[in-house]
């Protein structure tokens, strides 16, 4: 299964659901690298950025297998009627991993943009919130619609984004 985060958060990052035992979430190279503010050379972009030491001394063992290895994997369009195709991508989980690896190096490197802190952080305040609201969610028994997850998402976006407002001018 295939998304992207364009329609619902004005993102250009595809993510995909595998047919994986685990449903494994994915989200594509360059997805990633928009993310976190890159605009251009984008797959390069985040290779360069997870290849920094200060970064990388951030991340767990676990964590560096995964982005070391990305995951490929079989993309077939169908309504497209297009030929199957390759793709790469990070599981899910490690977004959050490199958010707060690029957090913490931006303490200590200066090559580290504030802008790259400013995505990071917006990423794990909005997910963070998201997240434990889906978990109490499931617990108790409701299940929201997309469409309630992707409104509540981008009014946390906002709250994280506002935090940064006075740092970076219009």
């Amino acid at each position: 299964h295939k998304g992207s985060f364009i329609e619902d958060l004005g993102i250009d990052a595809d993510c995909y659901v595998l047919d994986d035992e685990q449903g494994t979430a994915v989200v594509s190279m360059s997805g990633m690298s928009r993310m976190l503010g890159y605009v251009n050379d984008r797959a390069k972009s985040i290779a360069r950025l997870l290849d920094r030491e200060s970064v990388r001394a951030h991340l767990s063992a676990n964590s560096l297998e995964k982005i070391n290895n990305p995951l490929k994997f079989q993309y077939v369009d169908r309504a497209a009627k297009r030929p199957p195709f390759t793709a790469k991508g990070y599981d899910a989980t490690v977004i959050i991993d490199v958010c707060n690896a690029v957090i913490a190096a931006g303490k200590c490197d200066p090559s580290i943009k504030p802008e790259q802190i400013a995505s990071a952080s917006v990423i794990i305040g909005a997910c963070a919130k998201t997240g434990i609201r889906e978990l109490i969610y499931k617990i108790a028994g409701y299940s929201s619609t997309k469409a309630q997850v992707i409104a509540a998402f981008r009014q946390f976006v906002q709250e994280e984004a506002s935090k940064w407002a006075k740092e970076f001018p219009d």
